[in-house]
């Protein structure tokens, strides 16, 4: 249960990526806000119906988070830390093979409404 939480916050995040407070800014001349969040909603679900998240998980290899000298030969397999070193467990990430074609996709659909990116 826990790790499919974990996956749907990724889902939900991966989704939501254009309308987090770090997306684009767009304008549009005599567009409110609501015809941008209604723009928005529609290009986004067309991209999510074109290019739907293609998830896949990488296990990143522990670090050492402290100092310590590794000893041993690697290729007889009998490395190992002395001097008080700490391995950092492995980390899985996840990543969205799709994220960037959705994205495209959905820049494209904006500016085919007649949206443009604002100038900061």
């Amino acid at each position: 249960m826990r790790k499919l939480v974990g996956h749907l916050a990724i889902l939900a995040a991966a989704f939501l990526l254009p309308l987090t407070g770090c997306a684009e800014k767009w304008t549009k001349p005599g567009a409110t806000d609501a015809d941008f969040k209604a723009a928005d909603s529609t290009c986004m679900a067309a991209a999510l119906a074109r290019h739907p998240p293609d998830l896949s998980q990488n296990e990143v290899m522990p670090a050492v988070v402290s100092q310590s000298t590794l000893v041993g030969d690697a290729q007889a397999g009998t490395c190992q830390f002395t001097g008080g070193g700490e391995v950092a467990p492995a980390v899985t990430i996840t990543a969205d093979a799709n994220q960037d074609a959705r994205l495209a996709d959905w820049r494209a659909c904006l500016r085919a409404s007649g949206w443009q990116p604002a100038k900061e």
